[in-house]
């Protein structure tokens, strides 16, 4: 409308000028006149034109209004790596609201006709009215699942998991710590084995004693808990979060740095710590054992077999020996497994690798022997679930990658059976009957005197890393981080190293170290978060990192990559 007013002015001025060159009076008000009202005109029909013609709905159909992405070019568009979408109108069919039920008239009792399904229970409410008598059917909660049947006289009920509470506030994870507590609770155990990764991300006591993490669920079998530590345990130096919690009359009775030995029964139960070699302990995906440990495990078994020839042994620690899973299984902790088998124990408990595997009964190469050792890996306690990072092997009798639950094991003096419970009930059920029970104690130890000796290696595909800086700007690196792109064939350890390129000249900026907790897919993003201060002063620069990772089972890839800020 401005506009158009705007118009009629320049116009009228430019008339009167003619007027006055003219001197014709009436005519100059009369052409002037005409011109103002012309641009009235234009005005107001400009203002009353529409910008955009409203959708017009036909017959049944009404407008709604919808996000849709924004395509150039026939791609949809993206902006800081989100869709970009605009609001449209389209016309759409109005959904039919359900036809209401049609009530009895007025005075007509309401009987059901239909024979009621089992579980269903009638129940007569007759109110008193002049005309009105109604039965109402009503539908019984289901009753609640029969506790378990009581353990065999002299019979012990285990409860074992590994990889359990997430870091307190942690959003990322699945976090089902408490879920899996409760179906510990409805088994009544008599003992519980946690194996390792109690509590993550570094085991610190605060962490182990933060809002709904290992003490407020699972701290509840804190009188009956047989602990062994894991890697994330190791974030803390020494894992003085997990000697702290666990105090070191049940973490460290011995004062060995975490692994010692009891009796359940007729069971001798040996808690080892994989976490230790003689160059130090550490958060480490590739575990391994201290001289001294392997030592004391050697006498300790030769000790209770000389004691008790007919004992049933069982032994758990945090990293597999053997797994088809994602962290895959680690050579470095042979030697345990090795000693076990020589000393023709029964059962091996780990955690680890984040889902459920049963293994067949197996020497230390990992073939399937019934004089075997049965191993059974367990990381399913809550924080999440990984899948499998190799073919699975003939050897590899039962699992379960999709669900969180418990081993539970029934202890008896010469045998043992197993099943493994979610919530949605028990699965993998079985028995067997231990080595060191009955005639063939002799049988199976001289079968193993007469194996030969074989160097214990896994099947596995050869180890694929890289990893590629995602293009950024100063100012997200200094806000957000720089985010880098990694693929891993599985499970892997990276150690990675920052430089600042200026010109000709290296600087190092920070150093990170990212583990299975971070790289917990093929495919995965990680971020690094570089201090600002590093970046003060720069209007572009180039950073250059270096990624040196390493497996569970010692392969090492190492890779450089750079990525130019601006």
């Amino acid at each position: 409308m401005l506009r158009g007013l705007s118009i009629a002015g320049y116009a009228l001025k430019r008339n009167h000028t003619r007027g006055v060159r003219y001197g014709g009076g009436t005519r100059r008000i009369g052409v002037g006149a005409l011109i103002l009202c012309a641009g009235l005109v234009m005005a107001m029909a400009a203002q009353a034109k529409p910008r955009h013609q409203p959708v017009r709905c036909k017959a049944g159909y009404v407008r709604r209004t919808v996000w849709v992405p924004v395509r150039r070019h026939g791609r949809i568009v993206r902006r800081h790596g989100l869709i970009v979408r605009t609001k449209v109108y389209r016309c759409v069919k109005p959904r039919s609201k359900p036809k209401p039920k049609p009530s009895s008239p007025t005075g007509t009792p309401t009987t059901p006709t239909a024979p009621q399904p089992p579980g269903t229970t009638t129940v007569p409410s007759t109110t008193t009215t002049s005309t009105t008598t109604t039965t109402t059917t009503t539908t019984a909660s289901p009753p609640p699942p029969p506790p378990p049947p009581p353990p065999p006289p002299g019979s012990t009920v285990v409860v074992a998991v590994g990889d359990i509470a997430c870091k307190p506030g942690d959003t990322g994870h699945s976090c089902q710590q408490s879920a899996t507590e409760t179906i510990a609770s409805d088994q009544n155990p008599g003992a519980v084995f946690v194996l390792g990764d109690n509590q993550y991300d570094d085991g610190s006591l605060s962490e182990y004693d933060g809002a709904g993490a290992y003490n407020s669920t699972w701290g509840v079998f804190n009188r009956i808990v047989h602990p062994v530590p894991g890697n994330h345990e190791y974030g803390t130096s020494g894992a003085a979060g997990y000697f702290g919690y666990f105090g070191p009359t049940i973490s460290n009775p011995l004062g060995t740095n975490g692994y010692y030995s009891f009796n359940l029964g007729n069971w001798h139960i040996v808690a080892l710590n994989s976490n230790c070699t003689d160059s130090g302990c550490g958060d480490a995906l590739d575990g391994g054992t201290t001289s001294a440990q392997l030592t004391w495990l050697n006498k300790d078994l030769a000790d209770e077999r000389a004691a008790n020839p007919n004992a049933c042994v069982l032994a758990m620690w945090h990293h597999p020996r053997f797994s088809a899973g994602w962290t895959s299984g680690v050579p470095n902790v042979a030697p345990l497994f090795d000693a076990l088998y020589s000393a023709h124990a029964d059962v091996v408990l780990n955690g680890h690798d984040h889902l459920y595997e049963r293994f067949a009964q197996l020497d230390g190469s990992g073939n399937a022997t019934t004089n075997g050792v049965r191993e059974f890996v367990v990381g399913t306690g809550g924080e999440s679930l990984n899948g499998f990072g190799f073919p699975r092997p003939s050897s590899l009798q039962a699992w379960d990658s999709s669900h969180f639950g418990v081993l539970v094991l029934t202890l008896s003096s010469s045998s043992y059976s197993w099943k493994f419970v979610t919530a949605g009930g028990a699965t993998d059920p079985g028995s067997a009957t231990c080595h060191g029970a009955g005639a063939g104690a002799a049988i199976a130890r001289a079968a193993r005197r007469a194996a030969p000796a074989a160097v214990a290696r896994l099947a596995e595909r050869p180890l694929y890393f890289d990893a590629n800086p995602l293009r950024s700007s100063l100012r997200s690196v200094g806000r957000r981080g720089l985010t880098v792109a990694v693929l891993a064939s599985r499970a892997v350890d990276v150690r990675i190293t920052a430089w600042l390129r200026r010109g000709h000249r290296l600087t190092r900026v920070a150093t990170f170290y990212e583990t299975e907790s971070q790289i917990t897919q093929p495919r995965s993003l990680i971020r690094l978060r570089i201090a600002r201060r590093r970046l003060a002063g720069l209007r572009t620069g180039t950073v250059v990192l270096r990624f040196a990772a390493e497996d569970g089972a010692g392969h090492r890839r190492a890779v450089t990559r750079s990525v130019r800020l601006r």
